[in-house]
């Protein structure tokens, strides 16, 4: 079954040193740049990609570890989505 391709987004996002790693050895596009951040623990990815939902799923993946910074829609959905979590999983 094909997915349907979504837009062409320049993606940012914040992800844990050891997981970088990940993209250093598989890029998941040609123009992928990974800089240190100025967070600790954390480098800088940016690449052009599709805005899909195996993107997201993909993304989803590593919890904790990402924080998706741009495009600003796709910041929404994550800030959404850690909402509900914590939603689903308060104590209180």
């Amino acid at each position: 079954m094909n997915q349907p391709v979504g837009p062409t987004i320049l993606l940012r996002f914040l992800l844990d040193n050891y997981a970088a790693i990940q993209l250093e050895e598989c890029p998941m596009a040609p123009d992928q740049r990974i800089e240190d951040s100025e967070y600790e623990g954390y480098k800088l990815i940016s690449a052009t990609v599709q805005d899909t939902l195996e993107l997201r799923w993909w993304l989803k993946s590593f919890g904790d570890e990402a924080i998706v910074l741009d495009p600003p829609e796709l910041f929404e959905h994550f800030r959404e989505v850690a909402e509900n979590l914590h939603t689903n999983y308060s104590t209180e």
